[in-house]
Parts: C-alpha cells; structure tokens; sequence
C-alpha cells in the first residue's frame, strides 16, 4: 500500500502524460487480451495442472508478443523456458494433490483482489512514464556498430551476453549451478551423485532378458523396461526420430547465435528439452542411457569453461572477457571467423544442460525411484490431500516379505503415523488393512481402504476403488 500511494500521489502532479498508443497491429491486441483472460483463470483455478497450464499460456503469449514487436531471440527464449518450465512443473505436481484447497473462498478474498489490481496498475503507470521521459539520446543506438567491431558478431543480444555483459552471464550461470545443486540435494537425500543406471543392468534383478537393439517393437532401448500398461510405441516412435533433430538444432543455435537468433543458452535448452523428451517416453533409465554422465560434472565443466574463456586472455596481453576473432579461410567453402567468446557460450551450453538433466533426475527419477520404494506421497483422487508413502523403518535392514516375522526390524511404517491404525496389527502385510477417512474437495467423507503391500509386489498402493 506504500508504494501505491506514494507512486499515485506523485504521479498525480504530473502536468503533461505522454502520449500513448495501446497497440500497432490488432493482432497484438487479441494476444494480450488472451494473456489476460488466461492470467484470471489462473489465479481463481483449483486444480494444479489447469492452473499449470493457464499460466504457460500467458508465457506462450508474451512469446508471441515479442515475435510481433521484432525480437526472436527473446520470442525464441521465452518460448524455449516455458515449455521446460511446464515440464518441470508437472513432474513436480504429479505426487501433489490434485487441487489446492477444499475451503470456501472467504470474503477477504476481494481485498486481496483490490491490493492487487492496484499495485498491477501502479506498476504498468510507473513502466509508461518512464519510457516516455526519455529526453537524450538512446546509448543503445550504436550497439549494432559497436558489437561487430568489438563483439564480431551481428546479433547484439548475443554479443552483449558473452561479451559486454559477460560478467553478469558468469554470475546467472554460478546461480543456475547453485539452483540445480540445491534441488538435487532436496531429493538425494544421501548423496549429491546419481546413480546412473543402465537397461542391462535394469534387467540383472529381473527374470526377463533384455530384447536386442534391432528387435521388432524396440524403438527406445529402456522402453522395454516400462509396464505394457504405461508404455507408448507411438510416443517412442516420435522421441527416436525428434532427438536426433533436436540435439542438431541445439548445436546449431550454439555455433550461429553470434549472427542470428541462438545462443548458448538457447542451445542448452533444446538439448535440455531433447533428454526430457526421452524420460518423458521411457522412462529413467532411457533418461541415462541418452545422458550416460553425472550431471554435476556438466555444470562443474561448463562453469570452468566458462571461466578460463573469462581469464584466457590476459595471458595473452588483453583484458578479461575480451574477444578476439580469427579468420580462416576454407576453400570451396569461403572465410570462417572464429570468435574466442564461442568458448564461453559453449560453457553456458554445458551448464544449461546439465542443469535441466540434473533437475529431470531429481524431479523425474528421482521421484520414480522413491515411488518404487514406496516413500514418495500418493495423491488421493479428487482431494486435497495426500497419502504419505511407506518406507523401511531401519533402510540397513534387509526388507522381509513376511512383516509379522521381525515388528522391530524392517517393518514398513507410514510416514505420518497419526493417519494409521494406532495398535498396527502384526500380521502378515498382506493381511493388513486400514481405514483411512478423508474428506473429498466437497466436504464428502470417502472411506479409503488402505491394504499394506509386502516389499516387492507390484500392485499399485492405492486401491482402484472407492467405498
């Protein structure tokens, strides 16, 4: 409130408002008001994922909004994070309830609403006053000129990223390596290194041998892995011919971002997008058979990279992030130019994907892999709340089939205890059943029959139906 009264009394003495156009071409005027049709949608929505989806909406549209004004290498960017972002956000949301609240709006709510419309125009009065009380000369007019002498390269977005702004690229791609650690080690709880794991050694704990590469109906090699309940060929079909075109395009918006819309980060995040697409379609050892490698040694790598194209020069009588460019003549092919800066957006390339592989093994694998431990939480359908998951009391113990041999040792305890039965019953796990009542998003009570599995049983922990 602070801000929006200090902001409006002075801009109340404003004598002269500048003058103003809302839009140049009617198109812009349809996107926005997409944007803001999906924005309200968003903030009255219940369900995560609707609400997931109307906020990449409202992405997507400022994509299109800076195609529209002139910028593709911000249109291609804004593009490229929301569709990792919606990714992300569903693999987050999948273990979460399926909406936020069963409580009935409450009559405050509406001043929340009023703060916000505030402070929101508040805000979008300060932004057009100050773009309007320009009065000198934009510094920004000779960039074109300027970034070819000095950056050699014809995209001033490009240029001002790896060489006149490096320093702040060095200090976003140390926060996207702090951002990815701390993510993993929320999920990792034992150690900062995933295992990676490969098909045939998949199969070494099943009865199962593995089919050949050139078997009929092999289209991924982890695909086979997978449930035939969950497994999609139509969707393996698709992954195996979209990789190989995205890991291609990847590297060419790293090597021609220095003239055209790319770059390095760009890059990083369709090759990023590139692995996901094969966790997404079969699954996490398919994810470490496409990315055989720790992805902290990704983001260690890109980062010292990044750091000694930084340093490099100094050893050769320049300053620090100074670029240099080396003309090489190729026959038949005319002059290539080399540019030194390449280095460091080949290191923002590296840190890129390796953080997106280390946020898919931490939200993605990792989740699966707790959920095959049963310690990841289960949605209850069409409710608020969650099922905690069941674990190994003492995880040093081996995990007997039969519970009621060892109550002590390795028994299966439920994470919130306070939802179980308080006298658990020491009988065989299979013979265990619970009685949980919860409450559905309309204030219905639902009996759910929770039946204890033994370790090893496949079933699913939630039962198909609901008495």
């Amino acid at each position: 409130m602070t801000l929006v009264s200090a902001s409006l009394f002075a801009m109340l003495r404003i004598q002269q408002w500048p003058k103003l156009r809302l839009y140049d071409t009617p198109a812009q005027l349809l996107v926005v008001i997409v944007i803001a049709t999906a924005a309200v949608l968003a903030a009255a929505s219940r369900g995560r994922i609707r609400a997931v989806l109307l906020v990449g909406v409202t992405g997507y549209g400022l994509g299109l909004l800076f195609a529209m004004g002139g910028a593709p290498d911000l249109a291609l960017t804004q593009v490229l994070v929301e569709t990792v972002t919606l990714v992300v956000f569903v693999l987050v949301v999948r273990k979460l309830p399926r909406y936020f609240t069963n409580r009935p709006l409450s009559s405050t709510r509406w001043w929340r609403v009023l703060v916000a419309l505030l402070t929101g125009t508040t805000v979008t009065l300060i932004a057009l006053v100050t773009l309007a009380a320009r009065v000198a000369e934009p510094v920004s007019k000779d960039w074109y000129r300027l970034a070819y002498e000095y950056g050699y390269g014809k995209n001033i977005v490009n240029v001002a990223l790896v060489d006149t702004r490096a320093w702040d690229t060095f200090g976003e791609i140390s926060v996207l390596v702090i951002a990815a650690t701390g993510v993993a080690s929320l999920i990792f709880l034992r150690s900062r290194v995933s295992k990676v794991t490969s098909t045939k050694e998949a199969f070494e704990s099943r009865e199962d041998e593995p089919q050949a590469d050139t078997a009929p109906g092999v289209w991924l090699r982890a695909g086979q892995t997978l449930s035939p309940m969950v497994r999609s060929i139509v969707f393996e079909v698709i992954t195996r011919v979209l990789f190989g075109v995205m890991i291609v395009v990847s590297v060419y918006l790293l090597l021609a971002g220095h003239n055209w819309p790319g770059g390095g980060f760009a890059g990083g995040l369709v090759a990023g997008m590139a692995l996901m697409i094969r966790y997404l379609a079969a699954g996490r050892h398919e994810l470490d058979e496409a990315a055989p490698v720790d992805a902290g040694r990704l983001l260690g790598g890109g980062l010292l990279l990044a750091l000694t194209a930084a340093v490099a020069p100094l050893f050769f009588g320049g300053t620090i992030l100074q670029s240099y460019d080396w003309p090489i003549h190729i026959p038949l092919l005319g002059e290539l130019h080399l540019v030194t800066s390449t280095l460091f957006d080949i290191g923002v390339y590296l840190v890129v994907v390796g953080m997106l592989l280390d946020v898919v093994r931490s939200v993605g694998s990792g989740i699966d892999q707790h959920a095959s431990e049963e310690i990841a939480p289960v949605p209850i359908p069409d409710s608020t709340k969650t099922l905690p998951g069941y674990g190994v009391a003492d995880e040093r113990q081996p995990r007997p089939r039969d519970h009621g041999r060892h109550p002590g040792r390795g028994r299966r305890l439920p994470a919130a205890r306070a939802l179980a039965d308080p006298h658990p019953a020491r009988r065989p796990a299979h013979q265990q059943r619970r009685q949980h009542v919860i409450p559905d998003r309309r204030g219905r009570a639902w009996t759910a029959p929770i039946v204890g599995l033994a370790a090893g049983d496949v079933s699913d922990p939630l039962p198909r139906r609901w008495c």
